[in-house]
């Protein structure tokens, strides 16, 4: 998600670098010690993780609660960028919270367009 944003910022006067990425305890102690400099912290992790950087912090969090994961599959989709992402979805990542919940695709889609999905999932 940072990158994106990066990539986005990079079109603007805005230094890219205003978005960071941090992955260990150590780096997030760090982080939320600088409310001076830091307008908000968007967590991306389990419901436990974002309470307990919305409880250590000064900063407004943007957190999330427990829901639904849906990936969705247009009739407009290409086929191979398709399976990449529903398969990606399901496997890609080795934290359980990340993982989608729901795989919901176009039926039109499904039926002219999607003959190996059958043998990725």
């Amino acid at each position: 998600m940072s990158r994106v944003i990066q990539n986005a910022l990079s079109t603007t006067s805005l230094p890219p670098a205003y978005i960071q990425t941090v992955s260990t305890r150590d780096e997030i102690s760090s982080l939320l010690s600088q409310d001076r400099y830091i307008d908000l912290v968007i967590p991306r992790g389990s419901n436990s993780l974002v309470k307990s950087i919305q409880n250590d912090s000064r900063i407004p969090v943007m957190g999330h609660a427990d829901g639904l994961c849906a990936v969705y599959v247009d009739e407009s989709a290409i086929e191979k960028k398709a399976i990449n992402v529903v398969v990606d979805s399901k496997v890609g990542s080795h934290l359980k919270h990340f993982e989608t919940d729901q795989i919901s695709a176009n039926a039109y889609f499904l039926t002219t367009r999607l003959d190996h999905l059958h043998c990725c999932v």
